[in-house]
């Protein structure tokens, strides 16, 4: 979906949209901003009616609800986009097929002529006839060579359309896949590589750690949804520059976080989180308008491994299980999944 709109008409978007979500009681995740930043800027008329007909009805909508004309009316638009890229592509290759298949017949016919002349020749009773034959091959050749040309010239054409539209579906792709505040990758995305790595033909040992911003409501309370949101970007680069260049990073749902590690061990992935838990201790954000620097923020992290017949949803659910027994022991730590809290952890 285009969001082209300058800075001042996206800001004028911002001013309508926050107070719709205090009207409706609504909290203010990315699933909600991101309906009525779309109902106020008229993108979509069966989201506005669906918002509508909602409202009416109830009042509010429930965050199953929400979640739903997410996924019916913003995410489904970004996927029909890949899905008539993916078409433009079938059609560029069709047409390249029928342009070969044409350039094989010109050479087919002009083998038949070949043939042709080396038997007239060989009839050939004085130079006339074979100044005949010759004339004729001259005229195949020119026919040939002429054929040639054009199927070179729509062959370019083509690989240039075909570049063009790789290029057009992998920035849609992307964009499918990527958290629109972190550009981390989103949910949807990191579950898919999950199960990538889980069950692949290369499948091996997965770390996973879950990390969780902790106090983060009483940051968005007291500063505000703007910083809250500053903060979150701080983090997913933080975190983006802390993992190593074969890990997976995700924005998971609100202020959670998760990062795979390929081929890590328990001990190797909680030593990750560590290492990352204290990079964000030493996190300093200074709030606008002000000389307040914002200098106390923490995350708990939940770590797990990988283990035989391990599902995404099981490994993912014991990650889970341990951030919420290191929130549980007092946040700002290191937890392993089955086995209590990381013992380098000095916190």
């Amino acid at each position: 979906m285009d969001y082209s709109e300058d800075i001042s008409q996206a800001v004028t978007y911002l001013k309508q949209t926050l107070p719709k979500l205090g009207q409706y009681q609504l909290a203010p995740n990315p699933i909600n901003y991101s309906l009525w930043y779309h109902y106020v800027s008229d993108r979509s008329s069966e989201l506005n009616a669906a918002l509508d007909q909602l409202i009416d009805s109830h009042g509010s909508y429930s965050p199953e609800q929400g979640e739903t004309l997410f996924r019916r009316y913003i995410l489904a638009n970004a996927q029909l986009e890949q899905k008539k890229t993916s078409a433009k592509l079938q059609t560029l290759a069709n047409k390249l097929l029928r342009q070969l298949q044409g350039s094989i017949g010109d050479s087919g016919e002009f083998d038949r002529e070949l043939q042709r002349s080396v038997q007239a020749l060989q009839n050939a009773g004085d130079n006339d006839d074979i100044a005949e034959v010759v004339s004729t091959l001259v005229d195949s050749i020119g026919a040939l060579s002429e054929a040639n040309r054009c199927f070179q010239w729509n062959l370019r054409q083509t690989q240039q359309d075909i570049q063009h539209l790789k290029t057009e579906l992998q920035q849609t792709q992307q964009s499918a896949d990527r958290d629109a505040l972190t550009q981390l990758y989103n949910r949807q995305a990191l579950t898919r590589e999950l199960q990538r790595l889980l069950h692949g033909e290369r499948a091996g040992p997965v770390g996973l750690i879950f990390c969780d911003v902790d106090h983060f409501k009483h940051c968005n309370d007291e500063y505000g949804h703007l910083l809250g949101d500053r903060v979150l970007q701080r983090i997913g680069a933080l975190i983006l520059d802390h993992c190593p260049e074969d890990a997976i990073a995700a924005r998971f749902g609100g202020e959670e976080f998760a990062i795979v590690l390929p081929e890590a061990s328990l001990q190797q992935t909680a030593a990750s989180a560590e290492k990352l838990r204290r990079r964000l201790e030493q996190l300093q954000i200074r709030v606008r308008k002000s000389d307040q620097v914002l200098d106390k923020i923490s995350a708990s992290f939940g770590v797990a491994c990988s283990v035989a017949d391990d599902s995404v949803d099981s490994l993912l659910d014991r990650a889970d299980q341990a951030l919420y027994a290191a929130k549980r022991a007092g946040r700002n730590r290191v937890h392993l999944a089955d086995q209590g809290p990381y013992l380098e952890n000095i916190a």
